[in-house]
């Protein structure tokens, strides 16, 4: 299981978008009356980056872990349970969308989410949602 969970940490890092630059958006898209999905947009940015950064800590907590560098905490210790099962970690669900999807799914949509919004930051709002 340790080895299994080792290679998603992994891989999972490395597919993680970068978190987004929340004070670029806002000046890109301030607050108007006559734009008011410019509040969503950053809103939406500043959400999926608490959520980044809590994904982002475990994993490199649990990777330290599972190399013997840091102690298993038990929060870590339920990361690693879910993962091992192919689960979202209750800790991500907490600052996450609901989703029913098991791990593979949820990383799947997360990162496509994350890409809907950066395509937005770069080329407008979509033309339907």
């Amino acid at each position: 299981d340790e080895e299994m969970v080792a290679a998603m940490v992994t891989d999972l890092l490395a597919r993680l978008p970068p978190d987004f630059d929340i004070e670029k958006a806002g000046h890109r898209y301030p607050v108007k009356y006559e734009e008011s999905l410019n509040q969503v947009l950053v809103q939406e940015m500043l959400r999926y980056n608490r959520l980044l950064a809590t994904i982002r800590t475990s994993l490199l907590g649990l990777d330290k872990a599972l190399a013997g560098l840091q102690v298993m905490s038990g929060e870590l210790d339920t990361v690693f349970r879910s993962m091992a099962v192919g689960a979202v970690p209750a800790l991500w669900k907490g600052k996450s969308f609901p989703s029913l999807k098991p791990l593979a799914g949820y990383t799947a949509d997360l990162i496509a989410r994350c890409t809907m919004l950066s395509d937005w930051y770069e080329h407008g709002p979509p033309p339907v949602f």
